[in-house]
């Protein structure tokens, strides 16, 4: 058992676009090693038409490394669109979790999900490689997104 927990919340960046946050807490005693969030940023010349974060979330996806579900209100998933980010940087160390660390996963929505405005989804994230944690929380309607 890793020790880890995991919560989903709204996150207010990246501004303009509809993202949760995933907060990773380790509960246990001793430190975890998790996959590094940051796996950079695009290149200036790459012409990347979304955030940095959601960037960042789809390297995540494509190593493995991050899962994401969402689910309208009557519970239907919805499909994730595939987004490339055309790069293979290399992956980074993993970082270290002392006790009581936490870390924050910020995951756009948008570039891979038909989110429509006014309605309530289900949000569902596994993250991890050796160590893996779920969090899941409900978010909407439009009105509580931020940004």
């Amino acid at each position: 058992m890793s020790g880890l927990t995991a919560t989903i919340g709204i996150s207010d960046k990246p501004r303009g676009e509809k993202a949760v946050v995933l907060r990773i807490v380790n509960d246990s005693d001793a430190a975890v090693q998790l996959a590094d969030p940051d796996l950079g940023r695009p290149a200036d010349d790459a012409d990347w038409p979304f955030s940095v974060q959601a960037y960042r979330a789809a390297l995540l996806m494509s190593f493995g490394f991050l899962t994401v579900t969402v689910r309208d209100e009557s519970g239907a998933e919805l499909d994730r669109r595939p987004v490339s980010t055309w790069s293979t940087p290399l992956v980074p160390a993993p970082v270290s979790l002392p006790p009581a660390g936490t870390l924050q996963v910020v995951i756009p929505l948008g570039p891979f999900f038909a989110i429509s405005p006014g309605r309530t989804y289900r949000v569902t994230a596994v993250y991890g490689e050796t160590s893996r944690v779920t969090g899941t929380g409900t978010v909407g309607p439009d009105s509580t997104w931020r940004g």
